[in-house]
C-alpha cells in the first residue's frame, strides 16, 4: 500500500497535477507520523486504510464549513482531494452486501439489546470489513435491520 501511494505521488509531481500532490503528500506525511506515535514500526494495510479512512472524514468536515462558511472555491479543493484519496480505500460495499453482513453478525452478539447491540454490531462490522464501507451507512443499516426484526 506504501508503494501505491509513493507511486501516485511520483505520478502526481511528474504530471504537475496540483491537487493529486498536495493529497497524497498530506497522506504520506500522516502515515510518517502515525509510524512514529507506533514506535516507527511500518503500519500494515489495513492501518493506512484507516488513515487514508480518517483524511477523506477530515475533508468531508471541511466540505461542510467550507460550504456554511460560503467559500466554495475551498469545499470544490477538498472535494478533488477526496476523489485522490479514494483509489486507495478498497472497493466499497453496497448497502445489500452492508445488510448481508450485519444479518449475519448480529445472532453472534447473543442476547444484548439496544444500543449497546448497536454499537457491538458496528464494532464487529468493522473488524472484518474496516475501509470496505461508509460508516453512517453502516450504522443506518444496521438500525433498519434491528427495526425490522
Amino acid at each position: 500500500m506504501k508503494q501505491k501511494i509513493q507511486e501516485a505521488f511520483l505520478a502526481a509531481l511528474r504530471s504537475k497535477d496540483e491537487t493529486a500532490k498536495s493529497a497524497v503528500s498530506s497522506l504520506k506525511a500522516k502515515i510518517t507520523v502515525a509510524e512514529k506515535e507506533n514506535k516507527n514500526v511500518p503500519l500494515t494495510d489495513a492501518e493506512i486504510i484507516g488513515v487514508v479512512s480518517k483524511e477523506i472524514k477530515s475533508r468531508t468536515d471541511s466540505i461542510e464549513a467550507f460550504t456554511k462558511g460560503n467559500r466554495p472555491d475551498l469545499a470544490s479543493k477538498e472535494r478533488a482531494e477526496i476523489t485522490v484519496l479514494e483509489q486507495f480505500m478498497p472497493q466499497q460495499m453496497s448497502e445489500a452486501d452492508i445488510e448481508t453482513e450485519v444479518r449475519r453478525i448480529i445472532p453472534a452478539m447473543g442476547a444484548v439489546t439496544g444500543n449497546i447491540l448497536v454499537g457491538k454490531t458496528i464494532g464487529a462490522f468493522n473488524k472484518q470489513f474496516k475501509g470496505m464501507a461508509d460508516a453512517a451507512t453502516v450504522k443506518r443499516v444496521i438500525e433498519n435491520v434491528l427495526q425490522s426484526a
